[in-house]
């Protein structure tokens, strides 16, 4: 069995409602349920929510399994993992492949999902998208103790010793949170996506928007209105 699981929790502090927001011409969460279809790769793909709007979206698409939520399940401190479990027991799966596709990553598309299934084989345990730090991450610092104020370094801080040259340091990537992919029995196993043997599956900048905050659903609205933009091989 094939799982996908689209988790859209009702509680975002910092961008109220934002699953349902209008982004284009349809709510932000229609974006994953469309191209999780359109992927044709999963036999169950169920949007779990304790968010009435949310779940209403989702039964307008046959393919689609509207589950509400547990109470325990829709706290701030519940992990998408532990819905997963729950959706997994719920099923009695134990064996197949699952995966997680978070309502955030509107730019995400059936394409990029297929290419990360195929990096799912017998000898890794998941898969997940990730994208390259926009910037070293040796050149890190943080505020001691509010914004505008003062900022710490690290000790040996690259940026002190004059090294900003950006061709001299290493790349990292980071996940994006667009797609985590694993076999039931390694999620069953670690209770994780990253645990075991993991691959990684590169995406660019712009297909790696997640929605988080405000300024985020502003720029992820600029590119929808944007045509010329949105039908660049940039995003694709």
């Amino acid at each position: 069995m094939k799982i996908a699981l689209i988790p859209a929790r009702a509680g975002s502090k910092r961008l109220p409602g934002k699953n349902t927001l209008p982004l284009g011409d349809k709510p932000l969460i229609a974006h994953t349920i469309e191209a999780v279809i359109q992927s044709r790769e999963f036999d169950t793909i169920i949007v779990s929510s304790d968010d009435d709007t949310v779940l209403s979206i989702a039964r307008q698409y046959q393919e689609i399994q509207a589950w509400e939520r547990p109470k325990n399940l829709a706290t701030d401190t519940a992990t998408t993992a532990e819905v997963l479990s729950h959706v997994l027991a719920e099923l009695q799966c134990d064996d197949g492949i699952c995966g997680i596709l978070l309502p955030t990553s509107p730019f995400r598309n059936q394409g990029h999902i297929n290419d990360s299934l195929s990096l799912l084989t017998h000898e890794t345990d998941a898969v997940i998208s990730v994208t390259y730090y926009s910037v070293p991450v040796a050149f890190r610092m943080q505020f001691l103790n509010k914004k505008n104020g003062p900022l710490k370094l690290l000790d040996d801080s690259l940026l002190i010793q004059g090294k900003t040259r950006t061709q001299e340091h290493e790349s990292f990537v980071h996940p994006n949170g667009a797609i985590y992919i694993s076999h039931v029995k390694s999620f069953k196993k670690y209770n994780s996506f990253l645990k075991g043997n993991i691959a990684g599956y590169l995406m660019g900048k712009i297909v790696s928007l997640d929605i988080d905050d405000l300024e985020d659903y502003k720029i992820a609205k600029a590119i929808f209105a944007n045509k010329e933009s949105r039908d660049s091989e940039l995003i694709k």
